[in-house]
């Protein structure tokens, strides 16, 4: 069980400095400021906290602007390039266990693309992968076993390993060990 989030950090966001600032728990504000407006007036902005709407890929994102530019960021790439540091080449942004959705530093590190990729398949999130195998068991978790180019497919472990047993005892597949596998798995249990 994991205890209460740490408290709220704010920090700059690389590249807008002056601009934006963004938080340890995802939040991202944009600072007060005074602008010049083309009349030569100035003008006071006030800062406020900026929305996240979720974008089609399923990551908050948010529209930063400067110098009349406008550029849509991912949250997580903005926290993780503030609280983490640059992200080092060929490396990715990867998600814990909280999934996509939470764009916290706790659920946030740089990892190549295949360890991103092998995240999404043991956490079910990978839509290209089946995830139930023909007895309906989930193959996520520790139920998951990872194969193929790149152990980009998955095996359900609880019917490789009842298979595997039956043939070295010289019985049938039992479909009931199979389910017995499969609970001590998704439990925890090896």
């Amino acid at each position: 069980m994991q205890g209460p989030d740490p408290p709220e950090e704010w920090r700059e966001v690389p590249g807008y400095e002056g601009f934006y600032e963004v938080s340890n728990h995802g939040h991202v504000r944009s600072l007060s400021r005074v602008v010049m407006r083309r009349n030569g007036v100035p003008q006071t902005i006030q800062g406020r906290q900026l929305k996240t709407p979720t974008s089609v890929a399923g990551y908050p994102v948010v529209g930063l602007w400067r110098d009349n530019n406008s550029k849509t960021r991912t949250v997580h790439s903005l926290v993780a390039e503030a609280f983490i540091g640059p992200r080092p080449p060929g490396m990715e942004v990867c998600h814990g266990s909280d999934g996509p959705q939470e764009p916290g530093i706790w659920n946030l590190r740089y990892d190549t693309h295949q360890q991103n990729l092998m995240d999404t398949i043991r956490q079910g999130t990978n839509s290209r992968v089946i995830r139930e195998c023909p007895l309906g068991h989930l193959k996520s978790r520790g139920n998951a076993i990872l194969y193929g180019p790149f152990n980009t497919r998955t095996r359900c472990r609880a019917c490789k390993n009842e298979q595997v047993a039956s043939a070295k005892g010289g019985r049938p597949f039992s479909v009931e060990e199979a389910d017995r596998r499969y609970w001590d798995y998704m439990n925890g249990d090896k």
